[in-house]
C-alpha cells in the first residue's frame, strides 16, 4: 500500500464508524448508556472512540502505529468511559492517565532534546519525564476545555490539521497517519456535537483526543531525532493550556482544589457574555490563528 492509500484508509475509517456509531447511539436507545448528568444528553465518546479505534488497528497494521501508544490511547478510552459512567475521582483518573502516558512514553522513547528561541538542549533522562508531563497535561487541558458545545473540536481541529501539514512537509507517517485518524474521527462526530448538541464527547471522547493530539504533536515535531519546539508547540493547544494555567493559577488563589470544577473557565466567561456559538466560532477562529502562527515557527526553526 501507498503512503497516501494508508493515510487516506486510516482516517476514511475512522470518520465512518465514527458516523455509523453516532446515529447508532441516537437512534438505538440502549446504546445511549451513557447520559450527562445535568441535562440527561447522550454521551457519544463511545462513537468517536470506536471510529479513532478502528482508524489506529488500521494504522498499527500498516506498522506506522506503535502498540504501546494504541494501548495508551485504549485505556485512555476506558477510563474516560468508567468516569462518565460512575464519576471517577480526579486521583483515580490521574492515576489511569499517567499508566496511559507511561506505556505511549515507552512507545516513542521520550524528547532527545528540547528547543527554545532557536536554541536547543540535550534533556536525556528528562526527555521521558517531559514527555510524559506533556501527554498528561494536554489529556487534561482538552477535557478542560469541553465545557461549551462544540468547542473542544473547534478548537483542536486546527490543530490536528496543522500536525497533518507539518508531518506532510517532512514525510512523518506515523505523525500524519495518526493526525489524519483524529481528524477522521471528530469531524464524522461534529455534526452532532455543534450547538445545541444531541451528542456529547465526555470524558471519553474528549481526553481521547486529548492524548492522541499530544502523541501526534510529539511524533511530529521529534521525528528523526529533531528537538521538540516549545514555542511552535504552545501556540499549536495555545488555548486549552492557556485555559488550563488559568484556571489552576484561579483555584490556587481561592484556596480551591486544584480539581475541583467550575463555571469560571475563559470559554463559561465569554458564553455568559455573547452565547454559545459566537463563543465556539470566536475561539476556533483564534484556534486558526495561533496553529498557523506554530506552523510559521516551526518551519523556520525546520
Amino acid at each position: 500500500m501507498t503512503w497516501g492509500f494508508r493515510l487516506t484508509a486510516a482516517a476514511g475509517i475512522s470518520f465512518l464508524v465514527t458516523i455509523l456509531g453516532a446515529l447508532s447511539t441516537l437512534r438505538v436507545k440502549k446504546l445511549a448508556f451513557l447520559r450527562d448528568r445535568t441535562d440527561g444528553r447522550p454521551i457519544g465518546g463511545p462513537a468517536l472512540g470506536l471510529g479513532i479505534g478502528c482508524g489506529l488497528v488500521t494504522g498499527m497494521y500498516a506498522a506506522v502505529i506503535n502498540p504501546l501508544v494504541a494501548g495508551g490511547a485504549g485505556l485512555i478510552f476506558l477510563l474516560g468511559l468508567l468516569d462518565d459512567a460512575v464519576d471517577l475521582s480526579p486521583w483515580r483518573k490521574l492515576i489511569g492517565q499517567s499508566i496511559a502516558a507511561a506505556l505511549a512514553t515507552a512507545g516513542m522513547g521520550g524528547m532527545v532534546a528540547i528547543s527554545i528561541a532557536g536554541a536547543h538542549a540535550a534533556v536525556g533522562i528528562g526527555g521521558l519525564v517531559l514527555t510524559f508531563f506533556w501527554i498528561v497535561a494536554l489529556t487534561n487541558a482538552v477535557n478542560l476545555i469541553d465545557g461549551v458545545d462544540g468547542l473542544a473540536i473547534g478548537v483542536t481541529l486546527p490543530a490536528a490539521l496543522g500536525l497533518v501539514s507539518a508531518a506532510a512537509f517532512m514525510g512523518n507517517r506515523s505523525g500524519g497517519i495518526l493526525g489524519m485518524i483524529i481528524i477522521g474521527g471528530v469531524v464524522g462526530f461534529y455534526p452532532w456535537n455543534w450547538a445545541r448538541a444531541r451528542l456529547l464527547l465526555g470524558d471519553t471522547g474528549a481526553e481521547l483526543i486529548g492524548y492522541l493530539l499530544a502523541v501526534a504533536s510529539l511524533q511530529v515535531f521529534t521525528a528523526g531525532e529533531r528537538a521538540f519546539p516549545i514555542l511552535p508547540a504552545l501556540f499549536f493547544f495555545s488555548f486549552p493550556i492557556a485555559d488550563t494555567v488559568f484556571a489552576v493559577v484561579r483555584r490556587i488563589y481561592h484556596h480551591r482544589a486544584v480539581f475541583h470544577g467550575d463555571r469560571a473557565h475563559i470559554h463559561h466567561r465569554l458564553e455568559r457574555v455573547i452565547g454559545c456559538k459566537n463563543t465556539v466560532l470566536l475561539l476556533s477562529l483564534l484556534s486558526i490563528l495561533t496553529t498557523g502562527i506554530g506552523v510559521i515557527l516551526w518551519l523556520r526553526a525546520a
